[in-house]
């Protein structure tokens, strides 16, 4: 399905600070995984488990987002 603004439509739509937002939502979540990873370690505590795969799955979702926004228009 041809996109409604044409080939280049999607990057027409995605503003410069969209990005950004992606880049910072990964670094902050494998940061804040790796702390969260530690405190596992170091406690064995099944809530910094959780922690760390909530982490996990919002870097998970940003990554795909920026390698979306990468990729450009699909033919």
């Amino acid at each position: 399905m041809e996109d409604f603004l044409g080939p280049a439509g999607r990057n027409e739509r995605v503003r410069p600070e969209e990005r950004r937002r992606y880049q910072f939502g990964l670094g902050f979540n494998v940061v804040a995984g790796i702390i969260w990873l530690v405190m596992y370690i170091a406690t064995g505590a099944w809530y910094f488990a959780v922690l760390l795969a909530v982490c996990a799955v919002i870097a998970g979702l940003s990554g795909y987002a920026l390698a979306a926004l990468r990729s450009g228009p699909r033919q």
